[in-house]
């Protein structure tokens, strides 16, 4: 083995090392947040809703009308407009009901929210180590994503659990973006798909509100390659695209009728009158 191929091995395990004892940090303040966050009592924050919105999603929809009419709320109201966070709402729906099997259904939402912390962290690692080609700027990308004020905020101090889901995609755009300028690749083109989608279906306005930023990333890509690349890549994109709106069209199109007979807020001065 030559001098240079034992340097590359070396620079890896180190490299290696560093993440891991990195991700030992993420371990350890999600674990600590987790000793601090799940003793507490139901606060007045947003997961107290959250847990009565999955319950009336069982109890209403499912027992009385399939997930379709809820009973509940006035007069009632249409399910369906629960699919702007239709992922979000799946997944709480399973740690609420495992919650529940031990007569604490926030605990099992809390667990939720803490494990989501963690699907977040590795999602910035590949983004970084795939950008970089380090692990150690992986892993403190995630550390610094994990511990950010914007997403402990949402998920331990707002509670707001269905917002959380949507960190965990935002990455792999990112992601996605940028590794379909560097190669052809239908596996990156349906992973792109796939996450446009669950960020469409974990929150819908958090996927409207990021859809100017990945322009820009999309942009800012195109402007360092090759203008005979340009095309093939925009194609590949259309393609993601294409792909999420077949998973996200099938939930979001109902919800968009029955927004329509739902009493709502109007915010000036953005509200129509």
């Amino acid at each position: 083995m030559s001098e240079s191929s034992k340097d590359v091995i070396v620079k890896s395990k180190v490299n290696w090392g560093q993440a891991k004892f990195l991700w030992c940090l993420i371990g350890l303040f999600i674990l600590l947040a987790g000793l601090g966050w799940l003793p507490q009592p139901p606060s007045h924050e947003e997961m107290y809703g959250d847990t009565g919105r999955v319950f009336d999603w069982l109890d209403s929809g499912l027992k009385r009308n399939g997930f379709w009419w809820s009973p509940a709320y006035l007069m009632g109201h249409s399910l369906s407009v629960f699919a702007v966070a239709f992922v979000s709402q799946f997944f709480m729906t399973i740690f609420v009901y495992l919650g529940s099997l031990f007569h604490e259904p926030l605990a099992g939402l809390k667990v939720y929210n803490l494990l989501v912390l963690s699907l977040a962290g590795w999602g910035m690692h590949r983004w970084i180590c795939d950008q970089t080609g380090n692990h150690t700027s992986g892993a403190l990308a995630a550390l610094f994503y994990v511990m950010g004020p914007l997403i402990t905020l949402r998920t331990c101090i707002l509670e707001h659990s269905g917002m959380a889901m949507s960190f965990v995609f935002v990455p792999w755009i990112y992601r996605g973006i940028t590794l379909l300028t560097r190669q052809t690749s239908l596996k990156e083109v349906l992973l792109l798909g796939f996450c446009a989608a669950g960020l469409a279906l974990s929150y819908t306005k958090v996927a409207l509100l990021m859809m100017p930023l990945l322009m820009v990333w999309a942009a800012v890509n195109l402007h360092w390659r090759r203008q005979e690349r340009i095309p093939k890549i925009i194609l590949q994109w259309l393609g993601a695209f294409a792909v999420s709106l077949v998973l996200t069209l099938p939930f979001l199109l109902p919800s968009l009728r029955d927004f329509k007979m739902m009493a709502s807020f109007v915010l000036d001065p953005f509200g129509r009158r």
